[in-house]
């Protein structure tokens, strides 16, 4: 995460998932605009409805092996998040 400061500031931007369960309708409309794209109503009415913020924090329930699991499968992109170089 501390390499994305090295990225310049209009080529970056970050989403957080409480945001998203909390505004959808900003955080996509936010996001489509960052990525060049109109936010059509139908796109954010679909994203805003296959949202479920009863699985807020679900993932720190996991049972250890589960949890274990999914951390291993997230490995590789969090080392391309730390490793990435040339910003």
């Amino acid at each position: 995460m501390a390499r994305l400061e090295d990225v310049p500031a209009p080529v970056r931007t970050t989403l957080s998932y409480e945001d998203l369960l909390d505004d959808p309708r900003r955080e996509l409309t936010r996001l489509a605009g960052f990525i060049g794209v109109e936010p059509l109503p139908r796109w954010l009415d679909t994203g805003t409805t296959r949202l479920d913020s009863s699985r807020r924090g679900t993932s720190r329930r996991l049972p250890t092996a589960e949890l274990a699991a999914l951390r291993e499968g997230c490995a590789p992109g969090e080392r391309a998040l730390t490793c990435a170089q040339g910003w």
